[in-house]
């Protein structure tokens, strides 16, 4: 674990399916994500699966000092 430059707080790196790495807030958070599959509901309405999972809030959502990291698009 390692600490925001501009904040102070713990942060930790997470893998993104890029392979890069992004910061993101150390204590884990229940996340609904989509199974892929359907089902039908009570009134007969094919609606999506969803699973809670593990995940984290990336820091950039959550430090003070955010902008200060934001890159500059061409």
């Amino acid at each position: 674990m390692s600490t925001c430059s501009s904040c102070g707080a713990a942060i930790h790196w997470v893998a993104m399916k890029s392979g890069a790495a992004a910061p993101a807030d150390p204590d884990p958070v229940q996340v609904l994500v989509a199974t892929g599959r359907t089902t039908t509901d009570r009134q007969g309405q094919t609606v999506p699966e969803f699973e809670v999972r593990k995940g984290f809030h990336s820091h950039f959502a959550s430090c003070p000092s955010a902008h200060e990291h934001r890159r500059r698009r061409p």
